[in-house]
C-alpha cells in the first residue's frame, strides 16, 4: 500500500488545488508528465530524474531511497497510474510542499519539492 501511495503521490503532483500558485501548477504538471513517460517507456533514468540524490521516503515501516523508490516507481503499469490517479486527492499546503490523500483519507503523506521542483523528502503522516 505504502508502494502505491508513493507512485500515486509523484504521478498526480499536477493536480493540485486551484488555489496553488500558477507557477507550482505548471511545474507540478511537468514533473507529473516526466514520471508518466519514464513509466511508459519503462525509463528508470527518466523516473529518478524527478527525485533529488538524497531523496527519502519515510513509511510507516520502511524508509526508501532514491534508488528504491525509483525502482518501485519504474515496476507499475501505466494502468496501475490511471487507477491511483482517480483514488488520490493532492492538497497544496505552501511553496513547494503537498500533502496526499488517498482512499478516502485513510493514507496521508506530506511531499516537499526542492527549489529544482525534484522530489526532496516524503513521510507518512497516518498509516
Amino acid at each position: 500500500m505504502k508502494v502505491l501511495f508513493l507512485l500515486s503521490t509523484i504521478c498526480f503532483l499536477g493536480t493540485v488545488l486551484t488555489d496553488s500558485p500558477p507557477e507550482d501548477v505548471g511545474k507540478g504538471e511537468k514533473l507529473v508528465q516526466s514520471v508518466l513517460k519514464g513509466i511508459e517507456l519503462r525509463d528508470k533514468k527518466m523516473i529518478g530524474d524527478v527525485f533529488e540524490d538524497d531523496f527519502v521516503y519515510e513509511g510507516c515501516k520502511k524508509q526508501y531511497n532514491k534508488e528504491e523508490s525509483t525502482k518501485l516507481v519504474g515496476s507499475f503499469s501505466l494502468q496501475m497510474a490511471s487507477i491511483m490517479e482517480k483514488g488520490t486527492q493532492i492538497v497544496y499546503v505552501g511553496p513547494r510542499k503537498f500533502m496526499t490523500l488517498i482512499s478516502s483519507n485513510s493514507l496521508k503523506s506530506v511531499f516537499v519539492l526542492s527549489k529544482n521542483w525534484k522530489l526532496l523528502h516524503g513521510k507518512t503522516i497516518s498509516c
